[in-house]
């Protein structure tokens, strides 16, 4: 994945990036089929908090994509970079 598709995933539908996360860390031998992330979303609340998850997520990729977030004076996001 790309910084710029990172970007648009985290602006647009940030629950997609734990399906990009899985595709990223999926391994046929030990993870049998792949889940589509209709069927990911679904189950992941089995097993941990989605929002925990995401949340993680978002700190690695912002950390190895260099993101910087531009807030103004009240807090209020303004841009990623």
């Amino acid at each position: 994945m790309t910084k710029q598709h990172y970007l648009a995933i985290r602006q647009s539908n940030p629950s997609m990036l734990i399906y990009e996360k899985y595709k990223e860390n999926y391994n046929a031998y030990k993870h049998g089929k792949m889940m589509s992330a209709q069927e990911l979303l679904t189950f992941l609340p089995m097993w941990r908090n989605p929002q925990d998850i995401l949340q993680s997520i978002i700190e690695e990729y912002d950390e190895r994509f260099g993101v910087v977030q531009l807030f103004d004076r009240n807090g209020q996001l303004i841009k990623l970079l």
